[in-house]
Protein backbone atom coordinates (compact mmCIF):
# COMPACT_ATOMS: atom_id res chain seq x y z
CA UNK A 1 0.00 0.00 0.00
CA UNK A 2 1.28 3.16 -0.88
CA UNK A 3 0.14 6.65 1.36
CA UNK A 4 -2.35 5.86 4.44
CA UNK A 5 -5.16 4.05 4.19
CA UNK A 6 -8.60 5.69 3.08
CA UNK A 7 -11.04 6.76 5.93
CA UNK A 8 -14.94 6.31 5.21
CA UNK A 9 -17.50 7.26 7.83
CA UNK A 10 -20.56 5.11 8.30
CA UNK A 11 -23.92 7.44 8.45
CA UNK A 12 -26.53 7.26 10.87
CA UNK A 13 -29.60 5.99 8.18
CA UNK A 14 -30.64 3.92 10.67
CA UNK A 15 -30.29 3.23 14.65
CA UNK A 16 -31.13 5.79 17.51
CA UNK A 17 -29.56 8.63 16.21
CA UNK A 18 -30.91 8.30 12.50
CA UNK A 19 -32.72 11.47 11.32
CA UNK A 20 -32.58 13.41 7.89
CA UNK A 21 -30.86 16.16 9.57
CA UNK A 22 -28.32 13.68 11.15
CA UNK A 23 -27.49 11.90 7.84
CA UNK A 24 -26.89 15.21 6.33
CA UNK A 25 -25.20 17.28 8.94
CA UNK A 26 -22.58 14.34 9.47
CA UNK A 27 -22.21 13.58 5.66
CA UNK A 28 -21.13 17.17 5.14
CA UNK A 29 -19.08 17.35 8.25
CA UNK A 30 -17.31 14.82 7.01
CA UNK A 31 -17.01 16.05 3.48
CA UNK A 32 -15.64 19.32 5.32
CA UNK A 33 -12.71 17.65 7.16
CA UNK A 34 -11.69 15.46 4.00
CA UNK A 35 -12.48 12.15 4.72
CA UNK A 36 -12.46 9.62 1.92
CA UNK A 37 -15.80 8.49 1.79
CA UNK A 38 -19.45 8.15 3.58
CA UNK A 39 -21.48 5.43 3.77
CA UNK A 40 -25.27 3.61 4.44
CA UNK A 41 -26.24 0.01 5.21
CA UNK A 42 -29.34 -1.92 4.03
CA UNK A 43 -32.41 -3.28 5.57
CA UNK A 44 -36.23 -2.66 4.53
CA UNK A 45 -38.08 -4.31 6.93
CA UNK A 46 -36.96 -3.73 10.55
CA UNK A 47 -38.88 -4.63 13.32
CA UNK A 48 -38.74 -2.71 16.56
CA UNK A 49 -37.34 -5.52 18.54
CA UNK A 50 -33.65 -5.07 16.39
CA UNK A 51 -33.44 -1.34 17.66
CA UNK A 52 -30.00 -1.96 19.32
CA UNK A 53 -28.39 -3.42 15.97
CA UNK A 54 -27.43 -0.20 14.65
CA UNK A 55 -24.10 0.83 12.91
CA UNK A 56 -24.03 4.57 14.84
CA UNK A 57 -25.13 4.88 18.15
CA UNK A 58 -25.02 3.28 21.03
CA UNK A 59 -27.06 1.39 23.54
CA UNK A 60 -27.33 4.42 25.59
CA UNK A 61 -28.34 5.96 23.06
CA UNK A 62 -31.50 3.57 22.82
CA UNK A 63 -34.74 4.89 23.35
CA UNK A 64 -38.33 3.72 22.85
CA UNK A 65 -38.54 4.86 19.43
CA UNK A 66 -39.79 3.58 15.57
CA UNK A 67 -36.96 2.03 14.07
CA UNK A 68 -36.50 4.47 11.45
CA UNK A 69 -34.36 3.22 8.69
CA UNK A 70 -34.03 5.02 5.67
CA UNK A 71 -33.42 3.22 2.10
CA UNK A 72 -29.89 3.14 1.12
CA UNK A 73 -30.03 4.03 -2.59
CA UNK A 74 -32.34 6.80 -1.93
CA UNK A 75 -29.71 8.33 0.79
CA UNK A 76 -26.91 8.36 -1.63
CA UNK A 77 -29.27 9.70 -4.53
CA UNK A 78 -30.01 12.81 -2.34
CA UNK A 79 -26.19 12.97 -0.86
CA UNK A 80 -24.86 12.96 -4.31
CA UNK A 81 -26.59 16.15 -5.20
CA UNK A 82 -26.28 17.63 -1.40
CA UNK A 83 -22.09 17.09 -1.42
CA UNK A 84 -19.23 17.98 -3.97
CA UNK A 85 -16.60 15.85 -3.44
CA UNK A 86 -16.63 13.02 -1.25
CA UNK A 87 -17.59 8.97 -2.26
CA UNK A 88 -20.55 7.64 -1.62
CA UNK A 89 -20.80 4.10 -0.58
CA UNK A 90 -23.29 0.90 0.34
CA UNK A 91 -21.88 -1.50 3.09
CA UNK A 92 -23.72 -3.60 1.72
CA UNK A 93 -26.66 -3.45 -0.25
CA UNK A 94 -28.92 -6.49 -0.29
CA UNK A 95 -29.16 -8.22 -3.92
CA UNK A 96 -31.71 -10.79 -3.76
CA UNK A 97 -34.11 -7.96 -2.63
CA UNK A 98 -33.89 -5.75 -5.56
CA UNK A 99 -34.63 -6.47 -9.58
CA UNK A 100 -30.91 -5.87 -10.94
CA UNK A 101 -32.42 -4.29 -13.81
CA UNK A 102 -34.26 -1.22 -12.14
CA UNK A 103 -30.91 -1.40 -9.41
CA UNK A 104 -28.71 -0.85 -12.54
CA UNK A 105 -30.61 2.01 -13.96
CA UNK A 106 -30.79 3.54 -10.19
CA UNK A 107 -27.08 3.09 -9.65
CA UNK A 108 -25.65 4.35 -13.07
CA UNK A 109 -27.58 7.16 -12.84
CA UNK A 110 -26.52 7.94 -9.17
CA UNK A 111 -22.36 7.38 -10.63
CA UNK A 112 -23.06 9.47 -13.16
CA UNK A 113 -24.86 12.33 -11.71
CA UNK A 114 -22.44 12.21 -8.80
CA UNK A 115 -18.94 12.77 -11.12
CA UNK A 116 -18.45 9.31 -10.42
CA UNK A 117 -18.18 8.98 -6.56
CA UNK A 118 -20.37 5.57 -6.38
CA UNK A 119 -19.04 2.20 -4.75
CA UNK A 120 -21.59 -0.46 -4.44
CA UNK A 121 -21.17 -2.74 -1.85
CA UNK A 122 -23.44 -5.39 -2.58
CA UNK A 123 -24.53 -8.58 0.12
CA UNK A 124 -26.72 -11.50 0.40
CA UNK A 125 -28.82 -10.65 3.07
CA UNK A 126 -28.76 -11.94 6.80
CA UNK A 127 -32.08 -11.51 8.84
CA UNK A 128 -34.79 -14.55 7.53
CA UNK A 129 -38.17 -12.38 8.26
CA UNK A 130 -36.79 -9.81 5.97
CA UNK A 131 -36.88 -12.38 3.33
CA UNK A 132 -40.24 -13.04 4.05
CA UNK A 133 -41.63 -9.68 3.99
CA UNK A 134 -40.10 -9.15 0.77
CA UNK A 135 -41.24 -12.48 -0.19
CA UNK A 136 -38.05 -13.84 -1.67
CA UNK A 137 -36.88 -17.32 -0.88
CA UNK A 138 -34.14 -16.71 2.22
CA UNK A 139 -32.44 -20.17 1.40
CA UNK A 140 -31.79 -19.01 -2.27
CA UNK A 141 -30.44 -16.26 -1.50
CA UNK A 142 -26.80 -16.98 -2.65
CA UNK A 143 -28.18 -18.17 -5.41
CA UNK A 144 -30.30 -15.43 -6.62
CA UNK A 145 -27.27 -12.99 -5.23
CA UNK A 146 -24.99 -14.58 -7.88
CA UNK A 147 -27.37 -14.33 -10.70
CA UNK A 148 -28.78 -10.64 -9.91
CA UNK A 149 -24.76 -9.95 -9.91
CA UNK A 150 -24.03 -11.48 -13.44
CA UNK A 151 -27.21 -9.57 -14.27
CA UNK A 152 -25.86 -5.87 -13.11
CA UNK A 153 -22.50 -6.26 -14.38
CA UNK A 154 -23.76 -7.06 -17.80
CA UNK A 155 -25.94 -4.21 -17.48
CA UNK A 156 -22.99 -1.38 -16.13
CA UNK A 157 -20.57 -3.08 -18.63
CA UNK A 158 -19.46 -1.35 -21.93
CA UNK A 159 -21.68 -3.66 -24.05
CA UNK A 160 -24.48 -1.38 -26.11
CA UNK A 161 -26.56 -4.33 -25.75
CA UNK A 162 -27.36 -6.63 -22.97
CA UNK A 163 -28.31 -10.33 -23.27
CA UNK A 164 -28.58 -11.90 -20.27
CA UNK A 165 -30.46 -15.38 -19.52
CA UNK A 166 -30.76 -16.47 -15.43
CA UNK A 167 -33.46 -18.57 -13.71
CA UNK A 168 -35.29 -15.62 -12.14
CA UNK A 169 -34.03 -12.82 -14.84
CA UNK A 170 -33.58 -12.63 -18.60
CA UNK A 171 -32.80 -9.65 -20.64
CA UNK A 172 -32.98 -10.05 -24.47
CA UNK A 173 -31.18 -7.25 -26.83
CA UNK A 174 -31.82 -4.21 -24.33
CA UNK A 175 -30.09 -1.33 -24.02
CA UNK A 176 -29.45 0.11 -20.71
CA UNK A 177 -27.80 4.04 -20.71
CA UNK A 178 -26.05 5.45 -19.55
CA UNK A 179 -23.16 3.66 -19.38
CA UNK A 180 -21.10 3.81 -16.09
CA UNK A 181 -17.22 5.03 -16.32
CA UNK A 182 -15.28 2.34 -14.69
CA UNK A 183 -18.34 1.05 -11.96
CA UNK A 184 -17.06 -0.24 -8.50
CA UNK A 185 -18.75 -3.32 -7.36
CA UNK A 186 -17.45 -4.70 -3.71
CA UNK A 187 -18.64 -7.58 -2.20
CA UNK A 188 -19.22 -7.63 1.78
CA UNK A 189 -19.14 -11.06 3.48
CA UNK A 190 -16.40 -13.52 4.47
CA UNK A 191 -17.51 -17.00 3.47
CA UNK A 192 -15.72 -18.57 0.36
CA UNK A 193 -19.06 -17.84 -1.47
CA UNK A 194 -18.11 -14.02 -1.10
CA UNK A 195 -14.27 -14.54 -2.16
CA UNK A 196 -15.63 -16.28 -5.37
CA UNK A 197 -17.96 -13.27 -5.71
CA UNK A 198 -14.56 -11.16 -5.06
CA UNK A 199 -12.98 -13.33 -7.74
CA UNK A 200 -15.02 -13.09 -10.80
CA UNK A 201 -16.62 -9.44 -10.08
CA UNK A 202 -15.24 -7.41 -7.75
CA UNK A 203 -13.22 -4.55 -6.85
CA UNK A 204 -13.26 -4.39 -3.49
CA UNK A 205 -13.93 -6.59 -0.51
CA UNK A 206 -15.58 -5.54 2.15
CA UNK A 207 -15.75 -7.86 5.43
CA UNK A 208 -16.20 -7.14 9.07
CA UNK A 209 -15.54 -7.70 12.82
CA UNK A 210 -12.40 -9.09 12.38
CA UNK A 211 -9.12 -9.05 14.36
CA UNK A 212 -6.08 -8.03 12.42
CA UNK A 213 -4.70 -11.46 12.37
CA UNK A 214 -8.18 -12.69 11.40
CA UNK A 215 -8.34 -10.26 8.41
CA UNK A 216 -4.38 -10.86 7.49
CA UNK A 217 -5.21 -14.38 7.02
CA UNK A 218 -8.22 -14.12 5.17
CA UNK A 219 -6.98 -11.23 2.88
CA UNK A 220 -3.71 -14.00 2.02
CA UNK A 221 -6.47 -16.93 1.43
CA UNK A 222 -8.28 -14.31 -1.11
CA UNK A 223 -5.11 -13.16 -3.10
CA UNK A 224 -4.41 -16.64 -3.82
CA UNK A 225 -7.85 -17.18 -5.40
CA UNK A 226 -7.16 -13.62 -7.21
CA UNK A 227 -3.71 -14.94 -8.29
CA UNK A 228 -4.92 -18.24 -9.43
CA UNK A 229 -7.83 -16.90 -11.59
CA UNK A 230 -5.13 -14.40 -12.99
CA UNK A 231 -6.37 -11.23 -11.23
CA UNK A 232 -3.97 -9.39 -9.44
CA UNK A 233 -4.68 -8.37 -5.65
CA UNK A 234 -3.38 -5.22 -6.44
CA UNK A 235 -6.92 -4.47 -8.79
CA UNK A 236 -8.69 -4.83 -5.51
CA UNK A 237 -10.01 -2.52 -2.60
CA UNK A 238 -9.18 -4.04 0.83
CA UNK A 239 -11.82 -2.60 2.71
CA UNK A 240 -12.68 -3.22 6.94
CA UNK A 241 -16.25 -2.09 8.14
CA UNK A 242 -15.43 -1.56 11.74
CA UNK A 243 -16.51 -0.45 14.90
CA UNK A 244 -14.75 2.73 16.78
CA UNK A 245 -14.57 5.03 20.03
CA UNK A 246 -12.35 7.44 20.68
CA UNK A 247 -11.98 9.42 23.70
CA UNK A 248 -8.31 11.26 25.30
CA UNK A 249 -7.31 8.30 27.35
CA UNK A 250 -8.22 4.11 26.68
CA UNK A 251 -10.04 4.00 29.88
CA UNK A 252 -12.76 6.46 28.35
CA UNK A 253 -12.95 5.30 25.29
CA UNK A 254 -13.74 1.73 26.86
CA UNK A 255 -16.52 3.27 29.06
CA UNK A 256 -18.03 4.72 26.23
CA UNK A 257 -17.94 1.43 24.11
CA UNK A 258 -18.21 -1.05 26.78
CA UNK A 259 -22.34 -1.64 26.67
CA UNK A 260 -22.44 -1.55 23.39
CA UNK A 261 -19.54 -4.23 22.33
CA UNK A 262 -21.09 -6.78 25.25
CA UNK A 263 -24.15 -6.61 24.15
CA UNK A 264 -22.75 -7.14 20.48
CA UNK A 265 -20.03 -9.99 21.48
CA UNK A 266 -20.94 -10.86 24.84
CA UNK A 267 -17.62 -8.94 26.43
CA UNK A 268 -15.37 -6.08 26.18
CA UNK A 269 -12.39 -7.87 25.56
CA UNK A 270 -13.93 -9.74 22.47
CA UNK A 271 -15.12 -6.73 20.85
CA UNK A 272 -12.29 -4.53 21.28
CA UNK A 273 -10.30 -6.71 19.63
CA UNK A 274 -12.39 -5.93 16.59
CA UNK A 275 -13.13 -2.44 16.86
CA UNK A 276 -11.00 0.61 17.17
CA UNK A 277 -11.37 1.71 20.77
CA UNK A 278 -9.08 3.94 22.59
CA UNK A 279 -7.15 6.92 22.52
CA UNK A 280 -6.25 9.06 19.00
CA UNK A 281 -2.88 6.82 19.85
CA UNK A 282 -4.12 3.69 20.45
CA UNK A 283 -6.56 4.02 17.46
CA UNK A 284 -4.19 5.01 14.92
CA UNK A 285 -1.45 2.36 15.94
CA UNK A 286 -4.42 -0.21 15.85
CA UNK A 287 -5.35 1.13 11.97
CA UNK A 288 -1.47 0.70 11.16
CA UNK A 289 -2.03 -2.99 12.75
CA UNK A 290 -4.65 -3.76 9.91
CA UNK A 291 -3.28 -2.20 7.29
CA UNK A 292 0.24 -4.34 7.77
CA UNK A 293 -2.76 -7.17 7.38
CA UNK A 294 -3.96 -5.51 4.17
CA UNK A 295 -6.34 -3.02 4.86
CA UNK A 296 -6.53 0.01 2.83
CA UNK A 297 -10.24 1.66 3.35
CA UNK A 298 -11.55 1.52 6.61
CA UNK A 299 -15.48 1.85 7.19
CA UNK A 300 -15.61 3.38 10.67
CA UNK A 301 -19.05 3.18 13.03
CA UNK A 302 -18.78 5.57 15.41
CA UNK A 303 -20.27 4.24 18.96
CA UNK A 304 -21.34 7.50 20.44
CA UNK A 305 -24.15 8.08 22.77
CA UNK A 306 -25.37 10.99 21.27
CA UNK A 307 -24.78 12.93 17.67
CA UNK A 308 -22.81 15.78 19.63
CA UNK A 309 -20.68 12.75 20.86
CA UNK A 310 -20.35 11.23 17.37
CA UNK A 311 -19.37 15.04 15.78
CA UNK A 312 -16.57 15.28 18.36
CA UNK A 313 -15.36 11.55 17.76
CA UNK A 314 -15.42 12.29 14.02
CA UNK A 315 -13.61 16.09 14.11
CA UNK A 316 -11.05 14.02 16.83
CA UNK A 317 -10.23 11.60 13.69
CA UNK A 318 -9.74 14.08 11.40
CA UNK A 319 -7.37 16.35 13.76
CA UNK A 320 -5.70 13.79 15.72
CA UNK A 321 -5.92 10.33 14.30
CA UNK A 322 -5.51 10.92 10.72
CA UNK A 323 -2.23 13.13 10.88
CA UNK A 324 -0.95 10.54 12.83
CA UNK A 325 -1.35 7.35 9.93
CA UNK A 326 -0.23 9.96 7.24
CA UNK A 327 3.30 10.66 9.14
CA UNK A 328 3.50 6.33 9.86
CA UNK A 329 2.76 5.99 6.36
CA UNK A 330 5.91 8.79 5.61
CA UNK A 331 8.14 6.83 7.72
CA UNK A 332 7.64 3.62 6.52
CA UNK A 333 7.82 4.58 2.81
Amino acid sequence: MIGPPAIGIRLPNSGPLASPAAILEVALLSESLGFDSVWVHDHLAWPSSRRTHFAAGSIEAVRDQQPDFFESVSVLAFLAGATRRIGLGTSGLVLPWRDPRVLAKQLATIHEMSGHRLVAGVAIGRFEDEFEAQQVPYRQRGRITDEHLACLVAILGPSPVTTFQGERVQVEGAEYFPKPRDFPIWICGMSAQAHQRVVRFGRGWLPGLLTPDEYGAAARVLAGRLAAAGRSPAEVAWGLEIFTALAPTDAAAQAIARRTLEHQWGDLASGAARSLVGSPATIAGRMQEYAAAGVTHFEVKFLAHDLDMMRGMIRTYAEDVVPRLAASSDRNR
